[in-house]
């Protein structure tokens, strides 16, 4: 995933269509111009959790905090729709900032940590015993869920323009 913090001089909101009269409630193209003789950037399929939709179509945003989702990722199959960018954080012109990660992402994230978790102990465990190929297997597998979680994010990155 890619995080990146974005200060347009414009956004615009319009509702991704999937077919004709067909929209989610939740994905939007998002429209930013940064100069304004310079041509509209366009994000398309981008998830924006209710309690940041306010806030972005007010047209009062001084930034936000957009991440890029793998094609397929976990990340993307727990958001509804399976879209290409997800945005976390929306600071606007009065001084206020909103920071929401929705909540699919936390649970998918603690599911993993502890499918992971369990999976390297009973590796862990099982590589002392007389079949030890099965906790090698058990290793493996928990390993590859704890790099799936570390992959979801769970805090934003960026803290309004400020990279930790």
């Amino acid at each position: 995933m890619n995080a990146l913090y974005c200060r347009p001089l414009s956004v615009k909101l319009t509702p991704t269509l999937f077919s004709p009269g067909r929209t989610s409630p939740d994905l939007f193209n998002v429209i930013l111009k940064y100069r304004p003789d310079a041509a509209p950037m366009e994000y398309s399929q981008v998830y924006i959790p209710k309690e940041l939709q306010s806030a972005m179509q007010s047209g009062a945003v001084s930034g936000f905090h957009i991440e890029t989702l793998e094609i397929n990722s976990v990340t993307a199959q727990e958001l509804p729709g399976a879209p290409k960018y997800v945005i976390l954080q929306v600071s606007t012109t009065e001084g206020t900032a909103f920071e929401v990660i929705p909540e699919s992402l936390l649970y998918a994230r603690r599911k993993r940590l502890l499918i992971g978790g369990a999976a390297c102990l009973l590796g862990g465990l099982l590589v002392f015993s007389p079949c030890a190929w099965a906790g090698a297997i058990a290793l493996v597998l928990g390993s590859h869920s704890l790099r799936t979680a570390k992959r979801i994010p769970h805090y934003p990155l960026v803290v309004f323009g400020e990279h930790y």
